[in-house]
């Protein structure tokens, strides 16, 4: 079993430093090869040069910089990124470039959706097939989104293999501001999504770039199958990374 992991650093934060106050955040190690196409979320490179603890010196960075969600060390260069990363990415086979580690913000533990088997109606293109929601990486606007096509009620569903207790989802939409417009979130033990009681909904247009949305119910409900759907007449749905939070 690949051991990952956990790194929590206690930092003095610069804004504060002068009063004594401290950040403290949580940092997981994942996997660092990444597609090519992460230099769009590039924040800053800066150097480290002779740093004896070269991961806290770069967290340092990535903490002072609040769009910085991932951070990466190569030599004595620290990178920091925007980028959306889970704990369960599996890394780059092609078209990518690596570091000697990275370290990421955005993770959370007992998450199912790496698991599941994921399905939708009709996909935009080959690119933005179901299966880019679960990857565990989200970079630009919509690479590494699944996208429908434009369709009446369409939908992007999960069926993490056996029933679970679900607390919580947390979804990435798209940076352009579109294609997550009233949607409705289910989870049950039904393969038929409109027979599964409502998880959460979204409400009005796709939320800002930067946005994450949490739908959390007033308790953990039980089942195998999430659905996220759109529910109009013309329309397309985009999901760009997911998290299913196991109670």
């Amino acid at each position: 079993m690949l051991i990952i992991l956990m790194v929590c650093f206690f930092l003095m934060s610069a804004r504060h430093f002068s009063d004594g106050a401290s950040d403290t955040k949580a940092y997981l190690k994942v996997i660092s090869s990444f597609p090519s196409g992460m230099n769009n979320c590039l924040l800053q490179t800066l150097p480290l040069n002779s740093a004896p603890r070269k991961d806290i010196r770069c967290a340092n960075f990535c903490l002072r910089n609040v769009n910085c969600r991932l951070f990466c060390i190569k030599g004595d260069e620290c990178t920091l990124f925007k980028t959306w990363v889970t704990g369960e990415y599996i890394g780059a086979a092609q078209d990518s470039f690596g570091f000697t580690s990275c370290y990421t913000s955005w993770f959370y533990s007992k998450n199912l959706a790496p698991r599941a088997v994921v399905t939708m109606p009709t996909f935009y293109s080959v690119n933005h097939a179901e299966s880019q929601a679960t990857n565990g990486y989200f970079c630009y606007v919509y690479d590494s989104c699944s996208i429908t096509g434009v369709m009446a009620n369409p939908y992007w569903k999960a069926d993490v293999q056996k029933t679970y207790l679900v607390s919580t989802v947390i979804v990435k939409p798209r940076e352009d501001s579109i294609n997550f417009d009233n949607v409705e979130i289910r989870f049950g033990n039904s393969p038929t999504i409109s027979q599964n009681p409502i998880f959460g909904t979204h409400v009005g247009a796709t939320p800002p770039a930067g946005t994450v949305l949490t739908f959390k119910p007033t308790k953990p409900m039980e089942g195998r199958y999430l659905s996220f759907q759109t529910l109009a007449a013309s329309a397309a749905l985009s999901v760009c990374e997911v998290q299913i939070i196991e109670a």
